[in-house]
């Protein structure tokens, strides 16, 4: 009881170095409740750094107890502190932690929280239905979130939600949606490796893009696919 009423003094009203450590090391020698309780306390710290380690340590002890607790550290004013949040809440398999992980995909300050909600939606692929329940966000209004969820489906080589890709890419064809070409890109290599051949009509629309990196994007889906059209595509 004395070793646990010191540290809560101290992760109360230490010094950063000395919450920073107590939120790092903490493990089995403190019991379940004052581990709870500690980084409890710790999540509230004025510095930055002390809180982002409390999201590891949340995911380093599979606290899932805690997922409020991290889901209120995801959106926390700065960006290392929902970058390690967003690496924590794999820890968490639930339809909160996938909800807030796309939502990161669309962070407005930070890349990196960006790419950490990408790698963790990857990461926990295998243990989650991330593919089955992703599709509902792919229209998002977010255009970081698009480009993201695109970049997703392509690294899980997922055929599920094609459909809804080719359906969107068809209107940016259509009417010249003010889709960044970014995302354009994006949603053809995803459609790539989705083996949707059905899309290469569509693709023939971009070929002659002003952007580079679309044009590259096109030149993947036909190699990819090796479509009826290719030739096409790649000449005219």
């Amino acid at each position: 009881a004395h070793h646990y009423t010191r540290l809560s003094e101290l992760a109360a009203n230490g010094h950063p170095p000395v919450q920073l450590a107590i939120a790092d090391n903490i493990a089995g020698d403190v019991d379940e409740p004052a581990k709870l309780e500690l980084l409890r306390q710790l999540s509230a710290a004025p510095n930055p750094s002390v809180r982002a380690a409390v999201a590891a340590a949340i995911d380093r002890l599979q606290l899932t107890v805690l997922e409020r607790a991290l889901l209120a550290l995801s959106r926390d004013a700065k960006p290392i502190v929902r970058r390690d949040a967003a690496t924590s809440l794999g820890a968490m398999l639930s339809r909160r932690a996938l909800e807030r992980l796309v939502e990161l995909c669309g962070d407005p300050d930070s890349e990196l929280a960006r790419d950490a909600a990408v790698d963790t939606l990857e990461l926990i692929a295998g243990n989650y239905p991330v593919d089955a329940e992703v599709g509902e966000f792919i229209d998002n209004t977010n255009a970081d979130i698009r480009y993201n969820l695109y970049r997703l489906l392509d690294r899980l080589k997922s055929s599920r939600h094609n459909a809804i890709i080719r359906s969107r890419l068809h209107r940016i064809a259509q009417d010249h949606a003010g889709e960044r070409p970014i995302n354009i890109a994006a949603a053809i290599r995803a459609l790539a490796t989705g083996g949707d051949r059905d899309a290469a009509s569509d693709i023939i629309t971009f070929r002659k893009h002003d952007d580079g990196g679309v044009r590259e994007a096109v030149a993947y889906m036909v190699g990819k696919l090796k479509p009826a059209q290719g030739t096409q595509i790649l000449s005219n």
